[in-house]
């Protein structure tokens, strides 16, 4: 659909294209929702603002359904999403991707930013396994430990945590 077709003016539909302009890479807007629900007008908001910007400068947009965490994996919310899109007329280039099909993608895209030294190193690693606890892990972790699970061996500076959170 163009968005000129729609009557909606936008600055950036209507300005005449210089030549630096036109070697610009193109836009391509995402909308990223995380199958957890209904759509609600949060979800619409946001998939609403990067389909407008992206089209209005003759760009794309790519659907990618965030499912990595646990409560994601739904494949029928993922398809009510879908469907509630389709029904709005808010359509998409690409997709949709499910972000749980592409680990490999993301870890081999990290491996090269490491072998490139351009990432920076972690906050904290588990020391039984050598790998890093990310924030989301971390509160996972402290959660856990207030209901008397043993914590991780980790090797961080945990003094800011309450005695009884302490590893």
């Amino acid at each position: 659909m163009d968005i000129k077709t729609r009557n909606i003016p936008t600055p950036a539909a209507d300005a005449p294209t210089t030549p630096s302009a036109s070697a610009r890479a193109p836009v391509v807007g995402r909308f990223a929702p995380s199958p957890s629900g209904r759509m609600h007008l949060g979800n619409v908001f946001s998939c609403l603002c990067a389909w407008l910007s992206a089209r209005s400068q003759g760009g794309s947009i790519v659907l990618r359904i965030e499912d990595l965490d646990d409560r994601c994996k739904r494949p029928e919310l993922a398809t009510q999403l879908i469907d509630d899109l389709t029904w709005l007329g808010l359509e998409w280039d690409e997709g949709p991707y499910y972000q749980h099909d592409r680990l490999d993608l993301y870890e081999g895209a990290l491996r090269q930013l490491q072998d490139a030294s351009l990432t920076c190193p972690p906050i904290m690693e588990d020391r039984s396994t050598g790998r890093s606890l990310y924030l989301r892990q971390l509160r996972r972790w402290m959660s856990a430990s207030m209901v008397s699970m043993s914590p991780p061996d980790v090797g961080f500076d945990a003094s800011f945590l309450p005695a009884e959170q302490k590893p």
